[in-house]
């Protein structure tokens, strides 16, 4: 999905840009290089489809190899996929091929200035336009089409009906007389050798460079993905792939061997019911071995797997404990040792109104054989009360 994002931004930067290369020979007045159904239909058939396709099917290993190998989930937990430099490298890539797409053929059409048969030449905004989409889209999907992993029947086909669609495209819509100025533009351009020149030239050097980057990267500094890959070509996960046989429907002494391999396999169950809950495994034992990856999608059991559990065994049966093998404080009995070591509030000296009245009452009745009145006892709390006369 992190790859299928990164070629989403690119593929709209190569041809957004390569409209703003053409405003700056236009003063930036807003004026279209391509006609307005190539807008239209270039998120929508011409480079929606393969960047599509790459995000909800393209595989880098399969499953079984994933599920024996997961350490190559790492790079995903770790968000290594998709970072700001692998954005910020898919941009500057966009952008560089965004050049070579505009300015190749803007520099071809430029200098020949060959003359169609409707008068106009080639440098007609709509039909340089078209010169420059059809290698845009060719470069867009091989751009995906070089970072897709896995080259499926699927992913090709659609890449190739895409490429064949902006040919379709132009060749019908332009057979029309409702296409305006765009009308006749595929028999002209698919009659130059100049647009086929450009065709196959772009490409090149929009791909090469990419071409070599991975190369290098996959060669010499090879992800872990990379290795796996390699290991899984070279054949040494096909154990994967086929099942056990002992797993088989068996007949005669075949029927004995699987009897006698499920009977071991039982036997090597292991029974957590007798085992205090602070040593009892949170993971049950890995199952991705060469004995146990031939089912690694099924969930066979209520524990989702009938290789290791953690349920009770039936014939250990588990011993019975009195609750106070393990106490546990409660809230309430928390609370009371912290009601124990703290004072309380009330029998401090300077901190409620009890006890300050407390003590300006003994104080008085000790230095004053006269009692106050009771008003002016009241007044007596306060610091600013005035003496009586």
């Amino acid at each position: 999905m992190a790859e299928s994002i990164a070629n989403f931004f690119y593929k709209n930067m190569v041809w957004v840009w390569g409209i703003f290369w053409f405003e700056i020979y236009c003063n930036f007045d807003i004026t279209y290089l391509f006609e307005f159904s190539y807008i239209i239909m270039f998120n929508l058939f011409f480079t929606s489809l393969p960047v599509g396709i790459m995000g909800v099917l393209d595989q880098d290993v399969s499953d079984k190899v994933s599920l024996a190998v997961p350490q190559l989930y790492r790079r995903g937990i770790e968000r290594a996929e998709w970072t700001n430099t692998k954005f910020w490298l898919y941009i500057l890539d966009g952008i560089y091929q965004s050049v070579m797409v505009f300015y190749i053929p803007y520099l071809v059409v430029f200098n020949a200035r060959p003359i169609t048969f409707n008068g106009l030449d080639m440098i007609e905004r709509y039909r340089l336009g078209a010169y420059i989409a059809h290698p845009a889209v060719l470069v867009i999907n091989g751009y995906i089409l070089l970072n897709t992993y896995r080259w499926d029947w699927i992913m090709l086909l659609v890449v190739a009906i895409s490429d064949l669609f902006v040919f379709f495209w132009t060749g019908v819509y332009t057979s029309f007389s409702t296409a305006g100025t765009f009308e006749g533009t595929a028999k002209e351009i698919y009659g130059e050798a100049s647009f086929w020149a450009v065709f196959f030239i772009v490409p090149v050097m929009c791909l090469f460079p990419r071409f070599i980057i991975k190369a290098v990267q996959k060669v010499y500094f090879p992800y872990d993905v990379d290795i796996i890959r390699e290991n899984e070509l070279a054949g040494k996960y096909d154990h994967l792939k086929t099942p056990l046989v002992e797993d088989q429907p068996g007949k005669g002494s075949e029927g004995a061997t699987t009897e006698s391999s499920d009977s071991s396999r039982k036997g090597k169950h292991v029974a957590y019911g007798s085992v205090d809950e602070d040593l009892r495994p949170i993971y049950p034992p890995s199952t991705a071995t060469r004995g146990t990856n031939y089912n690694q999608h099924s969930q066979n059991g209520s524990d989702s797997t009938n290789y290791t559990a953690n349920r009770m065994s039936l014939d250990v049966p588990m011993p019975m404990r009195p609750s106070v093998d393990r106490a546990r404080p409660s809230y309430d009995r928390v609370r009371a040792s912290m009601d124990r070591m703290r004072p309380s509030f009330e029998a401090s000296n300077d901190m409620t109104s009890a006890a300050r009245l407390s003590r300006i009452e003994s104080s008085q009745s000790g230095h004053n054989p006269l009692r106050l009145p009771r008003r002016l006892r009241g007044l007596s709390l306060t610091k600013s009360a005035p003496n009586p006369q």
